[in-house]
């Protein structure tokens, strides 16, 4: 299963890398940089120009590339140029522009290639399209996701403003788009939205969206909450139209004045701003579809509050993070209190009456009601009892005054214990937050310094990430050795990026030591040792290294259980990681029971689209497609590769995934026309965007190779299948489950073409690893046996096909009885005994297998389902072998009726219907239902004239049909000699036809096929001539039969498990 290995692993720091290099002469418009062709300047920063480019291989697309300006030549620029391009590859968000490619020119200056966003900036497009303010929240929120995201992979962006935040439109609705992650600016913005840059200090990011530490021009006290700042002005403006600080007075202003504004002066609120009479009130409140009044009620109250918090010059008050933010917004929108002032009975008592007007209308009617009836009651009463009730009235009173006094006296109490308490939160929250700080900036400037290089190139090469990654690696032993937890980050943060490359076994080694530190430094139950046994479990499952992973996992899940409880979002990472390992590990119902509950609990608790809802989409998928449920796999397969696109993007790692699964559930489920095209679009997206050797592009390799065998096309496959298994084995190591899986598909693909000397020892090979790495009774180690039977079976050994096959069957009766491949492996045995004439031992075998797989006929998958006819087809045989006619009768009975029951589902003109309407002719044609197999050839010569009119099919449709004529009329000589004639004329034609066409196109006939046809075409001309009497025709026809070489063997290519 592909998803866990990119939505379920949360992680920690990814960092920024690549080498200073040196500079030389500016590009040119329209020269060409690596690979692509200048276009036009998209804009000027700083430290770099960018540049809208086109590539024109291997795919055609426009981008952007980001190339070092002339000069810029520090160590300091290029080092962050550097920085920010490899931080930015390792980034996988879809409101985040990605990184597609990076190298150096011809003069050694470093750029990077980015998607290209034809997007404008978030405030001219709501404004454009006059987004109302509850849009521009729902917007704003997937921005402060985007940052988060940043700051997840220890990077800071610290120049958020309007121009590097870009919306696009995508299926119909905003995209917005984070670009820039290094200070990097566009020309077209506001004066003020230029980057400053000092002779003494430097200011990095643009003074009106800087925060008051940030102002200081030094970045050694800049930590996330900087750009919660940023985000803060940004809300602002899309709120009100303006910057919190006049544009003009900043402009007008000298460093040290700016600094002061920032840091001293507080702005107005939003509401304020609004609500002050000037030229552009109305027409800033008819860019949010409402009313000038309308718009300052609209902001006072939660969203001034949230404004000025993201605002507040004291970054231990502002929200700690982005995604704090964000939630409080989503508070907002959903009218829930909000976070951001201290909340006070009246305030909290509002917000229930919005979210719950119905029930409180209800509420307050009856209140009103009683209130009426309780005063008229007591007014009678007090009138009749006025003199008795004086006393009373005054003993009342004073125990009223006390009450109020004491509920005065609790509520300052109340006031002053939630006061403590706020003051204990903030002062823990500021002195984690520091600790945080520290951390992220020993785990930065230890990365920078360690992906420093003083040349971009090493012998003649540019330096890869990987290469950077271990310098980084192998200096860690040497470094922190003081603070323990600083180096469990690192070892986390360089170890989860080995895994984002595909080199597994690295990864596993540092992400071990890390674990190892947290639980030695924090305990068991902390949630940071957590989420590092979980991260070690996904990749101990990446590795194969399924005895790990299991038990782990395991313990991770029990603890967040009991820690979180069961609806926390990281125990549903766990129970969907856990799910992950029985299904990798063979114990498909224990993960297709998990796997429909995190859904269930996804859905409840995240919302149908969600990224990790897609991901519990998309296992449970796959868990269905495992049990052979395909009829459930298929829907949602489609509905998660729809929401998907919709969410994500056509080119996200996820959405490939799902254009793969679902390739794969189209190939099962019979409709190669839709899987085929699918499979190459993955494969060719997956290489532009992952690389040749990223594993999920080697995965799309292996599947594409597979469909082309399924459709015959073995000239396409074997190819495909070999360079698939180098790159497997180069990347992932010998024994590696995926290279494993790739040696026995290329084996049965060598087996299908009749290469036995190259498939047998790799099925051993194949079988040899399974066992040690896998166990004996896993299902992959089941399939090898399977396979390697039949290729001894193949190899004319059957002695040697009895023996394995009898050994898988005896582990399937025990592990597996109740699932369709067991009974295939029983017939297969039973074949295998019948060619050495045991017609007893075979009979019980083959009609005990044809009853189990006719019984479970449900949950084998359409593709596969043929081999029920297989099946039948060899009772068939084995009764004619063994001289039973009645037996053999009954069974093709039953064999004719398959295959009527099958070509009348099909729709007419369809290449299944063709196919299977010649199988059916053909099998009619061995058992001398001359008569029977004439309409169904004929409707599928009709078919193929039309419309595959110069093909090898077509042809050996035309020899079949010449063949069926050819035996009614040797049936019709004795009785009506004219007729048998004119049947001989008929079938003379088409039987020269047919194999002059397959004469002519021998080399477009898949080899395992090639030979079969020729002579088939030949020995039914030799019959033709033979019955009709012309013994001259029939001598010349047998010598070219003999001239015809025989192949070693050539079977049905559609035999093995289906491989993924």
């Amino acid at each position: 299963m592909s998803d866990q290995s990119v939505t379920d692993v949360p992680h920690d720091e990814i960092p920024p890398v690549r080498e200073p290099v040196e500079h030389g002469p500016i590009t040119a418009q329209r020269d060409r940089v690596g690979p692509y062709q200048i276009l036009q300047v998209l804009g000027e920063g700083g430290m770099g120009v960018v540049y809208l480019a086109e590539q024109k291989e291997p795919v055609r697309r426009r981008v952007a590339l980001k190339l070092i300006k002339l000069g810029m030549d520090t160590k300091e620029v290029i080092a962050r140029f550097e920085s920010e391009r490899q931080a930015l590859a390792m980034m996988s968000h879809p409101h985040v522009a990605a990184v597609l490619d990076a190298g150096a020119t011809e003069h050694g200056r470093p750029y990077f290639v980015m998607d290209y966003v034809p997007g404008i900036p978030i405030t001219d497009y709501c404004d454009r399209h006059r987004l109302a303010v509850r849009e521009r929240l729902e917007l704003f929120v997937h921005v402060c996701e985007a940052v988060q995201h940043a700051h997840q992979k220890g990077i800071i962006h610290r120049d958020i403003k309007p121009s590097n935040v870009l919306v696009m439109l995508q299926d119909g609705r905003p995209l917005a788009k984070v670009i820039d992650f290094g200070v990097a600016k566009a020309t077209a913005g506001r004066l003020t939205e230029r980057t400053v840059f000092t002779e003494q200090g430097r200011i990095i990011g643009t003074p009106a969206y800087m925060s008051p530490e940030q102002a200081e021009m030094t970045t050694l006290d800049i930590d996330t909450r900087t750009d919660v700042y940023s985000l803060g002005v940004l809300l602002y403006e899309l709120l009100v139209g303006a910057l919190p600080f006049d544009p003009k007075t900043l402009q007008r202003a000298g460093y040290a004045e700016i600094q002061r504004i920032i840091r001293e002066v507080e702005p107005p609120k939003p509401s304020t701003r609004v609500s002050t009479p000037t030229s552009d009130s109305a027409q800033v409140a008819e860019k949010r579809h409402v009313e000038p009044r309308a718009l300052e009620r609209q902001l006072r109250g939660d969203l001034d509050w949230i404004t000025m918090r993201a605002l507040e010059k004291d970054r231990t008050r502002r929200y700690a993070t982005p995604l704090e933010l964000a939630a409080d917004i989503q508070r907002h929108l959903d009218h829930e209190p909000v976070l951001a002032c201290p909340p006070s009975v009246r305030y909290r008592l509002g917000k229930f009456v919005r979210k719950h007007r119905g029930p409180v209308a209800s509420a307050a009617a009856v209140l009103v009601a009683l209130t009426v009836g309780l005063v008229t009651t007591t007014i009678l009463y007090f009138e009749a009892e006025a003199a008795k009730k004086a006393a009373e009235r005054d003993r009342l009173a004073a125990l009223e005054a006390q009450h109020e006094a004491d509920a005065r006296r609790a509520d300052a109490d109340a006031a002053r214990l939630a006061e403590a308490a706020q003051r204990k939160l903030a002062e823990d929250g500021k002195a984690e937050a520091e600790q945080q700080r520290k951390q992220a900036d020993a785990v930065a400037n230890y990365l920078v310094e360690a992906f420093r290089s003083p040349d971009p190139t090493q012998d003649g090469r540019e330096i890869k990430v990987a290469d950077l990654l271990n310098r980084a690696a192998d200096r860690l032993d040497q470094e922190f050795s003081d603070d323990l937890l600083t180096r469990s980050r690192l070892l986390n943060a360089v170890g989860e990026t080995y895994y984002g490359l595909g080199l597994f076994d690295k990864a596993v080694a540092l992400l071990e030591r890390a674990c190892a530190l947290r639980r030695d430094q924090l305990g068991d139950d902390h949630e940071d040792t957590l989420t590092s046994m979980n991260n070690l479990t996904v990749v101990y499952l990446s590795a194969g290294q399924f005895g790990k992973a299991l038990p782990l996992i395991e313990q991770t899940l029990e603890r967040r259980r009991t820690k979180l409880g069961e609806n926390h979002p990281e125990t549903l990472r766990s129970m969907g990681t856990l799910a992950e390992a029985y299904y990798l590990a063979g114990q498909s119902p224990k993960a297709l029971s998990l796997f429909k509950q995190i859904l269930e609990r996804r859905q409840i608790m995240l919302g149908e689209d969600h990224a990790d809802t897609f991901t519990s989409m998309n296992n449970l998928a796959v868990a269905y497609e495992s049990a052979g449920q395909l009829a459930k796999a298929l829907p949602l397969y489609e509905q998660t590769l729809e929401r998907r696109r919709a969410k994500l993007g056509e080119d996200h790692p996820d959405t490939l995934t799902s254009m793969n699964n679902l390739a794969v559930a189209y190939r099962y489920a019979g409709q190669l026309e839709k899987a085929l095209p699918l499979y190459e679009q993955t494969l060719e997206r997956a290489r532009a965007k992952l690389g040749e050797d990223h594993p999920d592009t080697l995965t799309s390799m292996n599947n594409l190779a597979v469909a082309y065998e399924s459709a015959g096309q073995f000239e396409k496959s074997l190819p495909l299948k070999k360079q698939t298994l180098e790159r497997i084995r180069a990347k992932l190591g010998e024994d590696h489950p995926d290279t494993l899986t790739s040696m026995n598909n290329l084996a049965v693909a060598y087996r299908s073409v009749g290469e036995l000397a190259k498939a047998l020892p790799l099925c051993e090979q194949t079988l040899e690893r399974r066992r040690a790495t896998l166990g004996e009774n896993h299902p992959d180690t089941l399939s090898s046996m399977y396979n390697l039977g039949k290729t001894y079976w193949y190899a004319k050994q059957p002695e040697r096909a009895e023996v394995i096959l009898r050994e898988a069957l005896e582990i399937e009766r025990q592990k597996r009885p109740d699932e369709w491949w067991t009974s295939e492996t029983q017939v297969l045995l039973g074949v295998v005994l019948a060619e050495q004439d045991r017609f007893e031992d075979a009979e019980a075998l083959l009609v005990g297998g044809y009853e189990g797989l006719n019984a479970r006929l449900e949950t084998i998958p359409p593709s596969e389902r043929h081999r029920l006819r297989l099946a039948l087809t060899q009772l068939v045989k084995l009764y004619d072998a063994w001289e039973k006619p009645d037996e053999a009768a009954q069974w093709l009975a039953k064999l004719l009726e398959s295959y009527r029951e099958t070509i009348a589902a099909l729709p007419a003109d369809s290449p299944e219907r063709t196919g299977r309407l010649a199988e059916f002719g053909l099998k009619l044609l061995e058992s001398k239902r001359y008569a029977a197999a004439e309409p169904l050839l004929r409707e599928c010569l009709v078919i193929r004239q039309k419309a595959h009119p110069d093909t090898w099919q077509l042809a050996n449709t035309q020899s079949m049909l010449g063949g069926a004529l050819a035996g009614q009329a040797r049936e019709l000589l004795a009785t009506d000699p004219a007729a048998a004639a004119a049947k001989f004329a008929e079938a003379e034609s088409l039987l020269l036809a047919g194999y002059d066409g397959l004469k002519s196109r021998v080399e477009t006939i898949p080899t395992p096929e090639r030979t079969t046809r020729l002579t088939e075409a030949l020995h039914r001309l030799i019959d033709l001539y033979t019955a009709w009497d012309k013994p001259d025709q029939a001598a010349e026809w047998r010598k070219k039969l003999q001239e015809t070489k025989k192949p070693e063997e050539a079977k049905e290519p559609e035999d093995t498990r289906p491989a993924t």
